[in-house]
C-alpha cells in the first residue's frame, strides 16, 4: 500500500474509531456495543472514514506489497513495504503471521469455490498464488518458529486441481491443507482466554486486507478485476472461520465484543458478494468493508 494511502486508510478508521471511543468513555462496558452503533451512525464520522479508506492517487499496489502491509495487533503496520519486510515481520508479529496463514487459506478456499462452480481457470489462478508468492514470504517465520510447514498439503490441493481432479478429491484435499495451516498457526495462542483478543486482532487484519483487495477489484460498480474481488471473498470466509472456532469460554468472557464482530462479517458475506463469479454491475464498494473493519477494530480493542 502507498504511504499515501495508508496515512488517508488509517486516518478515516482513527476518525471513526475516535469518535465511537469518545461516545463509549461516558458509558459503561455493559453497554459499549449501542455505543458503537451510536458513535458510528454518526453521518460525519462514517463521512471521513469513507473518504479517508477510499482516497488513492497512487498506482495500485502490487500483491507481495500488499501482503506486507497487514495491520499487526495494535493497528500498526505489520511489515511495511516490501518482501522482507513482511518476512522479518511475520516472525515476530503474530497478528501478521495469522494473517498470512488466512490469506493462504483464503487464496485457497475461493479456489475450491470456484472449482465447484465450474470456473476451472479462475479456481486454477487462485491456487497458484499462495505457492509462488504467499509461502515464500511466511516459510522464514515457520521456521523461526518451528511451526508445522503446510507445503506438502498446499501442493497437493494445487496438483488436485491442476489436473482436474474429481470434486470430491479436491474437497478433501483442502480439509487437509486447512488441518495443516490449524496447526502452522497453533504455535500462537488464540484459543485461551489470554488469546482471545488475539485471535479478534487476526479477524480484523484479514478484513482490512479484504478491504484494500476489494477497492483495487470494484470501482464505480464495476468489478474491474475479478481476483482481487474473489480474494476479498476469500479472505472475509476465513475470518468467519476464524470466529467460529472460538470456544464457549472465550466467547463467554468477551460476548459483546464478539456478538459486534460477527455481526460485521456476517452483513459483509451477505451484502458484498452476489455471486463468486463476479457480476457485470455490483451495488457495493469498499466503503463497506472498510466501514465494517472499523467497527471490528474497536469492538476488539475493548477486549481485556
Amino acid at each position: 500500500m502507498s504511504s499515501e494511502r495508508k496515512v488517508w486508510t488509517r486516518l478515516g478508521e482513527i476518525a471513526v474509531v475516535g469518535a465511537a471511543l469518545g461516545c463509549a468513555s461516558m458509558a459503561s462496558a455493559a453497554s459499549l456495543p449501542q455505543a458503537i452503533h451510536t458513535a458510528l451512525a454518526t453521518p460525519a464520522a462514517v463521512a471521513l472514514a469513507a473518504q479517508g479508506m477510499s482516497s488513492s492517487t497512487t498506482a495500485p499496489k502490487t500483491k507481495k506489497r500488499r501482503e506486507a502491509a497487514a495491520l499487526s495487533a495494535e493497528g500498526g503496520e505489520g511489515g511495511g513495504e516490501g518482501d522482507g519486510a513482511a518476512t522479518t515481520s511475520a516472525i515476530t508479529d503474530d497478528v501478521l503471521y495469522l494473517n498470512l496463514l488466512g490469506q493462504v487459506q483464503g487464496h485457497l478456499t475461493v479456489g475450491v469455490a470456484l472449482y465447484e462452480a465450474g470456473a476451472n481457470g479462475m479456481a486454477l489462478m487462485h491456487m497458484k498464488h499462495p505457492g509462488d508468492e504467499l509461502y515464500a514470504t511466511i516459510k522464514p517465520a515457520l521456521d523461526a518458529r518451528r511451526a508445522s510447514d503446510f507445503a506438502p498439503a498446499l501442493a497437493a490441493l494445487a496438483k488436485a486441481v491442476e489436473r482436474n481432479a474429481p470434486l470430491a478429491e479436491v474437497t478433501s484435499a483442502l480439509t487437509d491443507l486447512e488441518l495443516a495451516l490449524a496447526k502452522s498457526g497453533s504455535v500462537v495462542d488464540t484459543r485461551s482466554i489470554a488469546g482471545t483478543r488475539l485471535r479478534l486482532a487476526a479477524v480484523h487484519s484479514l478484513i482490512r486486507t479484504a478491504a484494500d483487495e476489494y477497492a483495487e477489484g470494484v470501482k464505480d460498480g464495476q468489478i474491474v478485476n475479478g481476483h482481487e474481488y474473489q480474494d476479498a471473498f476469500g479472505f472475509t470466509r476465513v475470518a468467519r472461520a476464524m470466529l467460529n472456532e472460538l470456544s464457549d469460554e472465550q466467547r463467554a468472557a468477551a460476548a459483546d465484543p464478539i456478538t459486534e464482530i460477527e455481526a460485521q462479517v456476517a452483513m459483509l458475506l451477505s451484502k458484498a458478494w452476489p455471486n463468486i463469479v463476479p457480476p457485470d454491475t455490483i451495488e457495493t464498494d469498499a466503503t463497506l468493508l472498510y466501514g465494517a473493519a472499523a467497527r471490528i477494530e474497536l469492538a476488539y480493542r475493548s477486549v481485556k
